[in-house]
Order: structure tokens, then C-alpha cells, then sequence
């Protein structure tokens, strides 16, 4: 009896000689956090900040092709995808290789700030273009709004459905075109 006494005594002086110890440490890693996530705050802060491209890219999946709107300086601009009855895509010239005939394209003038706005109302779908790092999903119901990219390259960039989302899903090939 008297050993339970004397540590819970030991216990109790241990506990209260510790607060300060306590809040020092506390304190200490709270700094040392707020130092390691400064960095990465003030760039997440720069990425939100309100810059209004001067296209926005309206990307619409449907089941099997792409749909694109987008307004340019006031102008509007409509690209559909002409698919035929048997899910094969139109093409007007001779047979070419699947990879290197992409039915949708649309220009983005060189040196220009540009969002994409990739949506869809039918099935999930997945917007992608390896090559200027942008691949987004565009699930019904969910927009997904790209945060601002800059065409600091002049070409062609081929993009694809990364989804796999149906039948016809290997005919969904895009064309971004830089000038």
C-alpha cells in the first residue's frame, strides 16, 4: 500500500514538473512545422492566384469523341468530332496508321495563358495530353477546372482518352496545336 502511494506521489511530481516541458516542446515542433510547410504554402497561395487566361477551353466527353468549345478575345469557337454510326471516325483521305491520324484539333496561339475545363455527362472519361502535362478525368456530374498553363512551345501535341470508357473508346484522339 504505501508503494502504490509513494509512486503515484513520484507520478504526480514528474507530471506537474513537466508542463513546461511540455509547452516548450510543443512549441518548438509547431515552429518547426510552420518552417517546413511555408514554403509550399506561399506557392500553393501564387497558383490560386485570380489570372484570367485568355482561353478557356471548354473539353466535353461524350461517348465516343470529344466535343470543344472555347472563347477566344471574344470570339467563340466550336470543334465536334464527327464519328460515324459504326464508331469509326471519318476520314476523307487515304487510310492512314491509328496514331497518326487525330480527328479533333484545335489551335491555341503561342505564348498564351489557357485553362481547360474538362467535363462529361455519360460516362467517366480521361482527358490527357502527355505532352503539355495535362491529364484530367471527367467525371459526370464534376467539372474540372486545369490551373493556368502557358504555351511556351509552338507544335502538335496528340492526347488521348486515358479512360477506358466503352466501345469506341480507342477512336476518342485529340490534337492540341500550338502556333
Amino acid at each position: 500500500m504505501l508503494l502504490i502511494l509513494s509512486s503515484t506521489i513520484i507520478i504526480s511530481k514528474v507530471q506537474i514538473g513537466s508542463i513546461e516541458v511540455e509547452i516548450l516542446l510543443t512549441g518548438l515542433c509547431m515552429i518547426v512545422v510552420w518552417l517546413i510547410i511555408s514554403p509550399s504554402l506561399i506557392y500553393l497561395l501564387d497558383l490560386d492566384l485570380i489570372i484570367i487566361p485568355s482561353i478557356i477551353i471548354h473539353a466535353l466527353g461524350v461517348q465516343w469523341f470529344w466535343n470543344f468549345h472555347s472563347e477566344i478575345n471574344g470570339y467563340k469557337v466550336i470543334l465536334d468530332q464527327i464519328i460515324t454510326s459504326l464508331g469509326s471516325t471519318e476520314v476523307s483521305s487515304t487510310t492512314q496508321s491509328y496514331l497518326s491520324f487525330f480527328n479533333s484539333s484545335f489551335l491555341i496561339p503561342s505564348y498564351s495563358l489557357f485553362k481547360f475545363l474538362v467535363y462529361s455527362f455519360d460516362v467517366i472519361h480521361s482527358f490527357g495530353v502527355y505532352s503539355l502535362g495535362v491529364k484530367y478525368d471527367a467525371i459526370p456530374g464534376r467539372f474540372h477546372l486545369t490551373n493556368s498553363l502557358r504555351s511556351n512551345f509552338i507544335g502538335s501535341f496528340k492526347g488521348f482518352c486515358y479512360e477506358l470508357c466503352g466501345r469506341s473508346h480507342t477512336s476518342m484522339l485529340l490534337e492540341v496545336r500550338i502556333l
